[in-house]
């Protein structure tokens, strides 16, 4: 019987943590888009991009960074992907 009981609270206990509701916290996700101008695969997810941010537009929000005429932005990817120690073959890229 106390087996029993024993089992009894430890699966009550397991279903209320795994089954009750978790909450989020309430912060936004930042997003920063490398892309290129004239790269149609950038195109492509920059109008999902825009998509999402428009759909969850308290809790995404996304930074763009062109790459291909803007020499600033150009150096930040290069670091960044030396930093992360990705293998990157170019653009898009979010991060």
């Amino acid at each position: 019987m106390k087996k029993f009981l024993y089992f009894l609270g430890i699966t009550g206990f397991l279903f209320f943590i795994f089954l009750s509701p978790i909450k989020a916290e309430d912060k936004t996700v930042e997003l920063k888009f490398y892309y290129g101008i004239g790269c149609p695969h950038c195109a492509l997810e920059k109008e999902f991009l825009k998509k999402i941010e428009t759909k969850y537009q308290d809790k995404v929000t996304v930074s763009e960074y062109e790459i291909y005429y803007n020499q600033e932005n150009a150096q930040i990817f290069s670091d960044l992907v030396k930093e992360l120690n990705i293998e990157v073959a170019g653009v898009p890229l979010l991060i």
